[in-house]
């Protein structure tokens, strides 16, 4: 109740923030969801949901990694957000692991992986950290300000591990996933939206 309280809460601020916003289809996020949601509907209710969930988490990469390069001037790579996909793919093996689960009252059923899977998906994503933690402590010395790129990647980085890797309450997860969406919503609107060229 108090996830939802706070949620209803953010809702409120972000729609009563400054000036209406731009509406923007996001062309490749419909089709991943209507993929998503299509293919697993074979799978029943619970599959359906848990691939739902998978395109959540994934898609808060890709925002994210959007966000970054506006905040960026649009000099940071595609390559450079590497951290933010495994960051993603690392918290979907560690849902589907455990699972099935119950989300808000609504189950959520992945495949289980092997092991194998989640301990190279692990060391991949430790690698990828300790590489982003390197690249903007060089952009630091050669004078750049990487800092709010890092911060928002940072919070999304801890919003996944808390939420699906520390914490077992996978419906407190998506809660805290879904507050972390809006704040970025809070953004202004050239940060949130990078220029076609990027």
């Amino acid at each position: 109740a108090a996830g939802l309280m706070l949620l209803a809460g953010l809702t409120a601020v972000v729609l009563m923030s400054g000036p209406a916003p731009t509406v923007r289809i996001d062309r490749l996020a419909l089709i991943g969801l209507a993929a998503s949601a299509g293919g697993a509907a074979a799978a029943g209710l619970a599959g359906a949901v848990g691939a739902l969930f998978c395109w959540y988490v994934v898609d808060a990469a890709r925002q994210q990694a959007r966000v970054s390069r506006a905040t960026t001037a649009g000099t940071q790579t595609r390559s450079e957000a590497l951290h933010l996909w495994l960051a993603a793919m690392f918290a979907i093996l560690i849902v589907a692991a455990s699972a099935p689960h119950m989300v808000m009252g609504v189950p959520l059923d992945l495949p289980r992986p092997p092991s194998q899977l989640i301990i190279a998906a692990g060391l991949a994503y430790s690698i990828a950290v300790v590489d982003w933690i390197v690249r903007a402590l060089a952009r630091w010395r050669l004078g750049e300000n990487p800092w709010a790129a890092f911060t928002g990647e940072a919070a999304l980085h801890l919003a996944l591990l808390t939420a699906f890797a520390i914490c077992a309450d996978v419906s407190a997860g998506v809660t805290g996933l879904v507050a972390y969406r809006l704040c970025l919503a809070l953004l202004p609107e050239g940060q949130r939206l990078p220029s076609s060229a990027g």
